[in-house]
């Protein structure tokens, strides 16, 4: 029974057999660098199986596979490429530097790569990855202690302020002392436009690189020193920041759909330590429009005829911390981002969308901005290539607190909280006709603003939208020769 058995196998095993490698294909073609020279010495494997072969010394290759199969491309410094197989029998391939399996690539003047030891001056390169590890509205406060020589300052603390950088000290005592902001070999704008004065107060909307989305980003170069003049003339004195951005990655599977979601909750880190044995007024006498001078009657539980706010007959009681925790709120922060690409030989892309809403500890304060980044290139021919990026912002900032001597200033700490007013009794700030009620109200009887009314009904707002981008075209005539024409926009 067992040999008729394998009588009837045979057969079917050999039909099996000439089938699968009637299906079996020669597959041949071309491996390049990224500026188009052959490789030689490339492994090509078909996965999950020992079938291997190399490119010859003009990076050319031949291998057997199975439409299905998936070559693998590998060599060192280069990122692996997977491929599979289909209907064509000729499969070429350009690779990619992989700077973190050979050595560190810096991006310096005009988007030029670079190794670092090939380099006569100082330079720090922060990963992508580094800069979303702990969320923030600002890209500057991101680099915060990941790079030598580099001071960060947060210039007014406020939700969606501006942050200042400066890189290895104060080089004009008349002149800016901000680095040069480059995105993929374009300047944009980093202004700082605060407006107001010191009486009225001053508004801070932000600098113009706070803008640029840390998702987007591939890689940001430090230039310090004379490097950066050397490259961008004298205004680049204070130094350079150079950034690129992310391409379209493929693997020969299909697009690559990215989703990343942060929630982060805000508090005061510090709060002063307040007297707490002495009420509002001056010179042990009590007034309850006093707000911050603290210098009246020893706090023993007496009855005063005109409580803080209300105006009311009450005892005088000590507030915790002068009300303090009462009047900011908990922050909250959710950013948002989704990311699609992909590449083959010819072309890549990269589309991003990110949403990022803050509510700030100052009441009434909120930040909403929506940022949309296109990255595209295409490989025309074997000479010509051309790439494409844009990123639009749209940014609405409200309840913006402002710095100054008179009422803007209701975030000073000194002028708002006192060791007996209770900062729940400004609320409510407005009555059904529209009209502030819940006034400061001092013992003649006159009115000052409540501070929630300030915060809430005279905010200050900006609404902002920007586009900044570019496009470039290179030509490369002969080999190890290119010509590169770029034009930008902000």
């Amino acid at each position: 029974m067992r040999s008729k058995l394998t009588w009837m196998l045979t057969p079917l095993l050999v039909l099996f057999i000439t089938f699968s490698y009637g299906q079996e294909k020669t597959i041949s073609g071309n491996v390049t660098d990224q500026n188009g020279l052959p490789l030689p010495g490339v492994s090509i494997v078909v996965a999950t199986t020992t079938t291997g072969t190399q490119t010859d010394f003009d990076g050319n290759y031949s291998i057997q596979a199975n439409e299905g199969d998936v070559l693998r491309f590998s060599y060192i410094g280069q990122k692996t490429v997977n491929r599979t197989v289909g209907a064509a029998t000729t499969i070429n391939i350009q690779m990619e530097e992989d700077a973190q399996a050979l050595e560190e690539v810096v991006v310096t003047a005009l988007g030029i790569q670079r190794t670092t030891r090939t380099l006569g001056y100082g330079t720090d390169v922060v990963k992508g990855e580094e800069l979303v590890k702990a969320r923030e509205s600002n890209i500057v406060n991101s680099l915060q202690g990941k790079v030598t020589g580099v001071q960060i300052t947060n210039t007014g603390g406020n939700l969606g302020g501006s942050s200042k950088i400066i890189i290895r000290g104060v080089s004009s005592l008349s002149g800016s002392n901000n680095p040069l902001w480059v995105v993929d070999g374009v300047l944009i704008n980093n202004s700082q436009t605060p407006t107001g004065s010191r009486i009225s107060g001053n508004r801070d909307f932000a600098n113009g690189a706070a803008v640029i989305n840390p998702d987007d980003v591939e890689d940001i170069n430090v230039l310090k020193g004379a490097a950066a003049t050397a490259l961008y003339g004298s205004r680049a004195a204070a130094g350079a920041i150079i950034v690129t951005t992310k391409k379209g990655k493929g693997d020969g599977t299909g697009a690559t759909v990215s989703f990343n979601s942060s929630t982060r909750f805000d508090n005061l880190f510090r709060i002063p330590d307040y007297q707490q044995e002495y009420a509002m007024g001056t010179n042990g006498q009590y007034d309850s429009g006093s707000v911050g001078f603290d210098w009246g009657p020893r706090i023993e539980g007496q009855t005063v005829p005109n409580a803080p706010v209300t105006n009311q007959p009450g005892q005088l009681r000590a507030v915790k911390d002068n009300g303090i925790n009462d009047f900011f709120k908990t922050g909250i922060t959710r950013i948002n981002n989704f990311a699609i690409g992909d590449a083959n030989e010819r072309m890549d892309y990269r589309l991003s969308a990110t949403s990022l809403n803050q509510n700030g500890i100052l009441p009434g304060s909120s930040l909403d901005r929506i940022t949309i980044g296109l990255n595209a290139g295409v490989r025309h021919s074997e000479k010509l290539e051309s790439r494409f990026s844009v990123q639009y912002t749209t940014t609405k900032t409200r309840g913006t607190g402002a710095t100054g001597a008179n009422d803007p200033n209701i975030i000073s700490l000194s002028n708002s909280f006192s060791s007996n007013l209770d900062q729940r009794l400004f609320t409510p700030w407005i009555d059904e006709s529209g009209n502030q009620i819940n006034h400061i109200v001092d013992n003649q009887g006159v009115l000052s603003n409540n501070p929630l009314w300030l915060r809430n009904e005279n905010k200050n707002d900006r609404d902002e939208d920007r586009v900044f981008g570019n496009a470039q075209v290179t030509w490369k005539p002969v080999r190890n020769f290119s010509i590169m024409g770029r034009a930008g926009i902000d």
